[in-house]
């Protein structure tokens, strides 16, 4: 649901940078590609991962092997929460744009069946003897009755071979210049976004783009402009239009006569081109900034992981019947009289050793209520030094996910009895210890 929410602010974005820079440009081949890049960009760009190496706050690894787990027999709830109810919502309008999308390319291939055809340029064109005007899918082309003959300006019934030279042009435009691949792209964008106006609007936009690159290819023979744009506006009132063929007529009459008027080129199109990197850098940056967090957490994995095999501390006066595991330690904390070590010779030792200690932490380690009840999991390091004389003190959260949970496991480390101390070079000496608490609920 992240990559949704990114997707859906980043088509928001764009599509206000399309319609500032490019809204008047007549450079239909350039703003075809454009809002075709932002498009794909907007769905595309969730899934960049770029990870920008930061120094985390002096990470030191502590292989002090040794993994809490704190386990109760709480039934889980398991009714609907918000979140699952939403993504529930989401899909489901997943699922019912596609099986229309679906359902308007059946209905393309259908009025294919058992209608008069032709090919022209290797292009098919039926003849489908119904009230709609002329529109295209891939590569056939088809014409219903809504037609303009070519011998006058009235709507008639077409047949082989009659039909508008202008209108065929326009047709085999969209044909040849593969627009129907642009617009099931974008019908498939709309599906995954159903709830987003925006990437309808984007849609739109490029169908736009569709009809004033068919327009400049009908007039560049320099055909009488009048002539076809009498045409456009016969055409206009024509209905059942599918929305992912391109249609001669869509609804764009007056934006369309207005751009063949217009003969001036827009000017400054590498200014615009260069406007819009910004954007996608913002973007990208956005995303950057919560993959780092991210990486922030594997970092610390990794770290567990690569101490794991450590060989730094070995204390082979502990038993340890799990598996080994690692933490972070990521405060050095310095006394000016006396330092606080984070790898001895010999590492501290609770009492009895370390199945001693797990009995104790299983004893005394309470799930908070709160997180029973919301069924909240996670984990949290805590880090205290063991002075000389095997008291606890300078108990501290490194890395939380619960305030209850992380309470706890403060409460529960403030309580253990004195350790036996760490030595170094033959002498005890204060030493820094960290306890990752893994709170789950069976």
């Amino acid at each position: 649901m992240t990559k949704v929410l990114l997707t859906f602010v980043a088509t928001i974005v764009l599509y206000l940078t399309y319609k500032l820079l490019f809204g008047k440009c007549n450079r239909f081949t350039i703003c075809r590609i454009t809002i075709l890049t932002m498009s794909i960009f907007a769905f595309v760009f969730p899934f960049i991962s770029i990870k920008i190496s930061g120094q985390m706050p002096e990470y030191i690894l502590l292989p002090e092997n040794i993994d809490i787990l704190v386990e109760t027999e709480i039934v889980k709830d398991n009714s609907l929460s918000f979140m699952s109810f939403v993504a529930l919502i989401y899909i489901i309008g997943v699922i019912f744009s596609f099986m229309k999308m679906l359902f308007n390319i059946h209905k393309i291939h259908k009025m294919k069946v058992g209608k008069k055809s032709e090919i022209i340029d290797n292009v098919n064109i039926y003849y489908t003897g119904e009230s709609h005007i002329p529109f295209s899918f891939f590569n056939d082309i088809f014409i219903g009755t809504s037609v303009i003959s070519p011998t006058d300006n009235v709507l008639s019934e077409p047949v082989e071979g009659s039909v508008n030279p202008l209108v065929l042009k326009h047709e085999m435009s969209h044909v040849k210049n593969y627009h129907s691949i642009d617009v099931v792209m974008m019908e498939i964008m709309v599906s995954l976004q159903w709830f987003n106006p925006f990437i309808r609007m984007m849609k739109k936009e490029l169908q736009s783009i569709h009809e004033y690159i068919a327009d400049n290819e009908v007039i560049e023979d320099k055909i009488n402009k009048s002539n076809y744009m009498m045409l456009l506006l016969q055409q206009c009132t024509a209905d059942n239009i599918n929305g992912i063929a391109n249609n001669f007529s869509f609804l764009l009459t007056k934006k369309r006569i207005s751009m063949i008027a217009n003969k001036q080129k827009s000017k400054r199109m590498l200014l615009r081109l260069l406007l819009t990197l910004p954007v996608f850098g913002m973007l990208i940056m956005l995303n950057t900034r919560c993959d780092n967090v991210k990486s922030n957490d594997d970092k610390i994995a990794n770290a567990e992981k690569n101490a794991q095999d450590s060989k730094l501390y070995r204390n082979e006066s502990v038993d340890n019947p799990v598996n080994e595991t690692t933490s972070l330690d990521i405060h050095t904390n310095q006394s000016v009289t006396d330092t606080i070590y984070n790898n001895i010779e010999i590492m501290p030792e609770f009492p009895g050793g370390f199945s001693e200690l797990m009995n104790f932490l299983t004893s005394n380690v309470n799930y908070p209520e709160s997180a029973k009840t919301n069924n909240i999991e996670g984990r949290t390091l805590v880090s205290f030094v063991v002075e000389k004389d095997g008291s606890i003190t300078d108990i501290e959260v490194l890395r939380g996910f619960d305030k209850d949970c992380d309470a706890e496991a403060v409460r529960v480390v403030s309580t253990m009895p004195k350790w036996k101390p760490g030595v170094k070079d033959g002498e005890t000496v204060r030493c820094r210890f960290t306890l990752p608490f893994t709170f789950k609920i069976k």
